[in-house]
């Protein structure tokens, strides 16, 4: 029985110890493997730290005697952060459930616990150690199963879903077993024509969540593609968006997120999605039940029924940061490893979300390209925008798009590039000012944004749709550059050219700060599609706010109500100047009619 004890161990690196302590510390000795090891220490700022002179295997148990008195579990503390623990355990194991209709092959990657019993259907299973896995077969047919792990780290039990699990049940309570075979899909990718692109985004929710719309499953994967629903005479929903257009619909985050209850709809159970869990996994609020694999077909059947309408479909994607750092199962399974820590030992938090993903380790970065390989390769989307994409590192940017145009070679990625304070060092982030780095890679234009329609955050910088008249910086601006000369675009198609997107005001709302008179609201939406159309680069359109959407003001309504986000298609009656303007700059500018 061990005795309460004032102190802690953590390994920090393959050599050395912390223990963070105001208490003496006399002797400390290091258990592994049945033996005992006496290690020198010195007393630094905020505790001791002790010198290692053996080498460890992390998947047995280690303990560490203070003061001949007290013994403790030696917790994994910075150690997986370090470059030599990167190189050391980086696997190119196929890892997840690896199904075949004789057994199925469960492996996890964990070169930290020290023990992991597998639970299919309720059945336990130990799993065997290897160093760096935990893996065992079962036999059988276990399409469907439900499993997770049971791993053990830093001396405490956790349960641990898949994190390359392809099928949840909902709210993640467990992983289910899913034949990829089943997955395959040959529908066809999208010629992602960069000359003739024009991008729409949205999100499944609030396209067809307005109650006055008479879609049937409102707010779900098998909805959003449903054609013939009009609102008097004109077409709505995916109609709509083919009579505008647009070449490709720019899906808001569609994988597994954690702020909603998959298990009931209602208006204040909502949220965009930009709070990651499962990566591998559509998310399950946007599927109609959580019987087998409902959320895979649908999801699929959606992309399908969207590219049958001729558009393409992008994904956005958020791998910048997780829900919750604490909960994230790779984080359990693997502490510290997927989150960039600043010295003091807290969590460097670029993203402004609590956390921030370390997309240049080995094994981040290849879950974070296994996963968009599925996206890819199963359910057939033809590109991705990449939130706050500043907070990633070129090099796994780049390795990405190597990846994934061997599938697809017309694949397309664009991102938010900003330059954000973050744990990477500012050469190594795929900012616009790294943009030569990546010179097939897009970025959001937000010069263009501010310039033409007046500043995101600052409402007396007004715009030059509002009367800012300064034709040397338009011009500039219309050409492919930058006022300013810090970004390093080397190809117009790296311009993502908008005004407005899902973050912050609608152009509606925005627009309203700076005059009350509708009919010149009306005149400056139609000026700002104009020059977005007009400007080198590729245009964007932020979902409603061709027929004036609004959200009552409200600035980010990530977290409020399904009703305050969902489009109102009854706007398309009221507002059919607004929509016949862009059509017709659509159509020019798909036919080269602004050259």
């Amino acid at each position: 029985m061990f005795i309460k004890t004032p102190y802690e161990a953590y390994l920090d690196s393959y050599t050395q110890i912390s223990i963070p302590t105001t208490e003496e510390l006399v002797s400390v000795k290091l258990e592994t493997a049945g033996k005992c090891h006496t290690l020198d220490f010195a007393e630094v700022e905020g505790g001791y730290v002790a010198n290692v002179n053996i080498d460890l295997d992390l998947q047995k148990p280690i303990f560490v005697h203070i003061n001949n008195r007290y013994k403790i579990d030696l917790l994994i503390g910075m150690i997986t952060t370090t470059t030599e623990f990167d190189v050391r355990n980086k696997s190119t194991h196929e890892l997840g459930a690896i199904y075949t209709k004789d057994a199925t092959q469960f492996r996890v990657w964990s070169p930290v616990a020290t023990q992991m019993i597998l639970m299919v259907n309720g059945a336990p299973h130990q799993m065997n150690a290897d160093g760096k896995h935990y893996s065992v077969t079962v036999k059988g047919d276990l399409e469907d199963a439900k499993y997770y792990y049971i791993a053990q780290v830093n001396g405490q039990f956790v349960k641990v879903i898949d994190p390359y699990a392809y099928n949840l049940t909902f709210n993640n309570q467990e992983a289910v077993v899913t034949d990829l075979a089943k997955l395959n899909s040959n529908v066809p990718f999208n010629p992602n024509d960069k000359q003739t692109m024009v991008i729409y985004e949205t999100s499944v929710c609030d396209f067809t969540s307005d109650l006055e719309s008479d879609f049937e499953h409102k707010g779900k994967f098998i909805s959003f593609a449903t054609t013939g629903k009009k609102c008097q005479e004109y077409p709505i929903g995916i109609d709509h968006v083919k009579d505008l257009g647009v070449s490709h619909i720019q899906l808001m985050p569609i994988y597994d997120f954690g702020s909603v209850n998959e298990q009931f709809v209602a208006d204040n159970n909502y949220n965009w999605g930009y709070d990651p869990i499962h990566y591998n996994v559509p998310e399950g609020s946007y599927a109609t039940n959580d019987n087998g694999n409902s959320r895979i077909v649908e999801c699929q059947q959606m992309i399908a029924d969207i590219k049958a309408q001729g558009l393409g479909v992008i994904m956005d994607v958020v791998y910048n940061h997780v829900y919750d750092a604490s909960t994230f199962n790779f984080n359990l399974l693997v502490p510290n490893y997927y989150l960039r820590f600043k010295a003091d030992k807290q969590l460097s938090d670029g993203s402004f979300c609590g956390n921030e993903v370390a997309s240049e380790r080995a094994m981040v970065r290849r879950y974070i390209i296994d996963t968009l390989t599925t996206w890819v390769k199963y359910y057939r989307i033809d590109g991705i925008r990449i939130d706050l994409m500043g907070l990633m590192d070129i090099e796994t940017i780049g390795l990405i798009e190597q990846e994934l145009k061997q599938i697809n070679p017309n694949f397309i990625i664009y991102g938010e590039g900003w330059n954000m304070e973050c744990g990477l060092p500012e050469s190594e982030r795929a900012t616009q000012v790294n943009a030569n780095k990546l010179p097939s890679v897009g970025h959001f234009n937000d010069d263009f944004r501010d310039f033409i329609k007046g500043n995101n955050s600052d409402f007396s910088k007004i715009g030059y749709v509002q009367g800012n008249r300064d034709q040397s910086k338009f011009n500039i601006l219309m050409n492919g550059q930058t006022p300013e000369g810090l970004k390093t675009y080397v190809d117009e198609y790296q311009l993502i050219n908008y005004v407005s997107c899902h973050d912050d005001h609608t152009l509606y709302d925005y627009l309203k700060h700076t005059t009350e008179d509708e009919q010149v609201i009306v005149d400056q939406i139609i000026e700002c599609y104009e020059h977005i159309f007009k400007a080198k680069g590729i245009p964007f359109i932020h979902s409603g706010c061709e027929m004036k959407r609004t959200k009552d003001g409200e600035k980010n309504t990530y977290n409020k109500s399904r009703q305050l986000n969902a489009i109102k298609w009854n706007k398309l009656t009221l507002n059919r100047d607004i929509i016949e303007a862009i059509k017709v700059m659509i159509y020019r500018r798909k036919n080269g009619k602004y050259e």
